[in-house]
């Protein structure tokens, strides 16, 4: 089961509203919405791989984070890793489209994000204030896709179905190899972050199988209203593109590229 921990104006677990979200791009000057010039294609594949694609990239780019604060000692060995709704948010849908976020939820380390404890680690914790570093993983998590509404209710289904166990699990399991045989070396780090992820994309392809095998029982009736049997049609059709897009590994070697990594641990060396 997900655990869910840490509250704001809402339960945990519950995603709070674009206005009572944070937008880290505004706290250093941007304009709304300006800080990315993002050409979104306008055909229903094309977006649906776009924005799988961007998925994959954000979390294994969070996980890179997560096993580098644990080799630092930003997370202890006792730590609980948790989720919970998203905190903050870059972009805004408008006239019916919906920033959908590509991290499936917000990681909590002891019912803290992460990139609070980057800029202002808790008592007990000897690693340094890193708060460019905990900006850049705010913006990770603030990350999102403008589309149309059917992505939204996509996304919300595959969590619903196992996509937010995957990406608990796997932030678990690359916290945990930090602490127990983890090394400052690129190579290292990249062999056990991407075993870690790749057992979170192989879990993510079973919810969205769960939630194709979901939409094809609601569109069996044989009557349906006309509006209704085509908003889950597009709804199938977005999550078998997720589905194939997640069998993609380029975005895996792209991010776990040695001389990035590198890079990286650079960032959480300097004292």
């Amino acid at each position: 089961m997900v655990t869910y921990s840490g509250k704001s104006q809402k339960r945990a677990g519950e995603k709070l509203s674009m206005a009572d979200r944070k937008n880290p791009f505004l706290e250093i000057g941007y304009d709304a919405d300006q800080h990315i010039p993002r050409h979104v294609p306008l055909d229903l594949k094309t977006r649906a791989i776009m924005h799988e694609t961007n998925r994959q990239r954000v979390v294994i780019s969070i996980m890179l984070d997560l096993h580098l604060m644990t080799l630092v000692g930003y997370i202890k060995p006792n730590a609980m890793i948790g989720l919970r709704g998203a905190i903050s948010q870059n972009l805004e849908g408008h006239e019916g489209d919906a920033a959908a976020h590509c991290a499936p939820r917000q990681v909590l380390v002891n019912s803290m994000p992460p990139q609070q404890i980057l800029a202002n680690p808790p008592a007990g914790v000897e690693a340094g204030r890193n708060p460019e570093r905990g900006w850049a993983l705010d913006a990770l998590f603030s990350e999102t896709d403008v589309l149309p509404v059917n992505f939204n209710i996509c996304d919300s289904r595959a969590e619903r179905m196992g996509l937010n166990d995957a990406f608990l699990n796997a932030c678990r399991q690359v916290v945990a190899s930090g602490k127990y045989g983890g090394e400052m070396k690129p190579d290292v780090v990249a062999t056990l972050v991407s075993n870690a992820f790749d057992r979170y994309r192989s879990d993510s392809m079973v919810a969205f199988r769960a939630a194709i095998r979901r939409l094809k029982d609601k569109l069996k009736p044989t009557f349906l209203f006309p509006h209704i049997r085509a908003r889950w049609i597009e709804q199938l059709q977005i999550t078998e593109q997720y589905l194939e897009a997640a069998l993609d590994s380029a975005t895996v070697e792209n991010e776990l590229e040695l001389s990035r990594i590198e890079g990286l641990i650079r960032v959480y060396s300097l004292e």
